[in-house]
């Protein structure tokens, strides 16, 4: 989980929030230290950033990973683009009915009497619309709800691109200890191909046997290569995220064996409010509610105006001109329009709804996930692993001196390392669960977080 892979226990996916909550992400405020101090208190920020200046000679640490991805991951950038273009149309909503200016002549070119300009009439006018019901403060309101719409999706994506870091630098720890455990197999199967061949030249052991342990040496040294295949791959994988094509790290480093005790689940689901997607979801429900709004303003009708000076030449006398226009019926051609944004209205309304449910049973599916995984893990730790261990030395010791069989030793070999392995998957299945957790709730999975649970309000917030 975030919290549990850096010196805080701040969540990183809060980290992201503040930076999206601010204002609209823009790539040259993220390559500024000022930025980051305006958004994150102090303290946080010298826990995070200062103990690390000295780069990566020590290897990769997730806030790390994570801060260079902000900068560069190319998915953020759209978001500035995209912020640039509502701003125009907020000054162009902001804008009210233009004026015109009309010239019109009348009476000339005829005939008879009309034959020339001696009896024409000139007119000059200004004419604009009078917008009633509150329009322009209706597409005022419109584009800002988009606006809040976006800032929103920014989050998601900042939020859906830590879950992808996160998840990715948990399968780097998790690479590496398998790596470590491959590696001691590898040796292990050496160490024991080599006892074999001493015992087979002095007739303690048979032929087949040898073969047996070349040939599990063999499938070992593969395994070997392929964690390392492996690791090597999610590395470049990881520094793809901010556009590096050759990674300048060697070693993820995290703990993959640490977890704290967690909230329980009630108070877990409170903080779903805050998950962006609901968050998405609430502010598509506010746009369709203004578009509502928009669409009702239109049923006022706006009035067209004109107000001008006319030109009589035949009397050189001059006049004032004025003309207001209404359309007709325009209440009962709107009410379609009212009708279909209704609708809308009304199915994010049921979203909404629908989407608390499913993330209900996604938050609770991974709360209990986590909770067998991480029970599954302490008990391999605790009782399975240190008896195996017991059990291989027994083994290996009866072996030595001929009261078990070649094949008695290697399946205890081979159910220790069995229980090692799944000691891998179950850590980093429990870390998997709680990083997705704290996808849905935006908040670390510790207690000393929540008020509610801890005595020392306020710490944290």
């Amino acid at each position: 989980m975030l919290y549990q892979l850096v010196p805080d226990k701040l969540s990183l996916y809060s980290l992201a929030l503040r930076y999206s909550k601010a204002s609209v992400i823009k790539i040259s405020d993220f390559k500024s230290k000022k930025f980051l101090l305006l958004q994150l208190p102090l303290a946080v920020f010298l826990s995070w950033f200062l103990p690390h200046a000295h780069g990566e000679e020590e290897g990769l640490v997730l806030h790390n990973a994570i801060e260079r991805s902000l900068q560069h991951h190319p998915s953020l950038q759209v978001f500035t683009l995209r912020d640039q273009a509502l701003s125009a149309s907020l000054s162009r909503a902001k804008m009210r009915p233009a004026l015109g200016l009309d010239l019109s002549a009348e009476n000339f070119a005829g005939s008879g009497e009309l034959s020339g300009v001696d009896g024409a009439e000139f007119t000059i006018a200004l004419s604009s619309v009078l917008e009633m019901g509150g329009k322009r403060q209706a597409r005022i309101g419109t584009v800002a709800s988009r606006k809040a719409l976006l800032q929103t999706e920014q989050q998601v994506q900042a939020l859906a691109l830590l879950g992808n870091i996160t998840r990715l630098f948990i399968d780097g720890l998790a690479a590496q200890e398998r790596l470590k455990l491959a590696q001691q197999v590898h040796q292990q199967a050496l160490k024991t191909l080599g006892d074999l061949k001493l015992r087979a030249k002095a007739g303690a052991a048979p032929a087949a046997e040898v073969l047996r342990a070349r040939s599990a040496a063999a499938q070992a040294e593969l395994s070997y290569l392929n964690e390392q295949q492996q690791l090597n791959y999610l590395r470049h994988a990881m520094a793809a995220f901010w556009l590096e094509r050759k990674p300048k790290f060697e070693v993820f480093k995290g703990d993959l064996y640490h977890f704290d005790d967690d909230v329980d689940f009630d108070t877990l689901f409170q903080g779903v409010k805050n998950n962006p997607s609901m968050l998405v979801l609430a502010a598509n429900e506010r746009l369709s509610e203004a578009k509502l709004r928009l669409a009702k303003t239109q049923s006022r009708i706006d009035m067209q105006w004109s107000v001008g000076l006319r030109q009589l030449q035949e009397s050189s006398d001059t006049a004032l001109v004025a003309q207001i226009s209404v359309p007709l019926f325009a209440d009962k051609r709107n009410q379609y329009n009212i009708a279909q944004t209704q609708s809308q209205y009304q199915q994010d309304q049921i979203a909404k709804e629908l989407a608390l449910l499913n993330i209900h049973t996604q938050l609770y599916r991974a709360f209990n996930l986590r909770q067998q995984a991480i029970e599954r893990t302490r008990r391999l730790q605790q009782v399975i692993i240190p008896a195996l261990t017991e059990a291989l030395a027994a083994t290996e010791l009866a072996y030595q001196r001929g009261r078990y069989r070649y094949l008695d030793y290697v399946g205890a070999l081979q159910e220790l390392q069995q229980a090692q392995r799944a000691l891998i998957d179950s850590a980093s299945s429990a870390l998997h669960y709680g990083a997705e957790i704290e996808q849905l709730t935006t908040a670390p999975l510790s207690q000393g977080f929540y008020p509610i649970n801890n005595q020392t309000e306020g710490a944290e917030s």
